[in-house]
């Protein structure tokens, strides 16, 4: 949605590696955003805080780098060719990439932080096993 709007900011002229425009706000986006969150990067451990920086850089390598790439590519020589078509596949290859090398991260670590984690998944469960749970503990309180 920003494309049409920024490319108009921009002129009418060739616009290279901006040819798709919305990538100029989404870098001053990553830029704020990144100075918002850096307090909390730089109090996370040193290989998650690693590992969180890296996979940014791959989604972001896709999403900006690739496609600003591609767009240069485009504006020279269309959409509709195997080249343009590869390096579209070679970013969404890259945000995907960064993305499960963010989960792995998070992963990694919720095990170092917490031993033991229990997933929910019907109420009613819990709610017998506190009522079982209440009964013991009156039971060992009457003996």
């Amino acid at each position: 949605m920003l494309n049409g709007p920024v490319s108009g900011l921009l002129g009418a002229g060739r616009l290279g590696i901006f040819y798709f425009a919305w990538i100029i706000p989404a870098m001053a986006g990553v830029l704020i955003l990144g100075l918002f969150f850096l307090g909390f990067l730089l109090r996370l451990p040193l290989t998650t805080r690693l590992s969180f920086v890296g996979s940014g850089s791959l989604y972001l390598g896709g999403a900006i780098r690739v496609e600003m790439i591609g767009g240069h590519y485009a504006e020279v020589h269309g959409f509709e060719n195997l080249t343009y078509q590869l390096m579209a596949h070679a970013e969404e290859s890259l945000e995907m990439a960064g993305i499960i090398v963010f989960i792995y991260a998070l992963l990694r670590y919720l095990a170092a932080q917490y031993h033991e984690v229990q997933i929910l998944l019907d109420d009613s469960q819990q709610q017998d096993k506190d009522a079982n749970h209440s009964l013991v503990s009156r039971e060992n309180a009457a003996a």
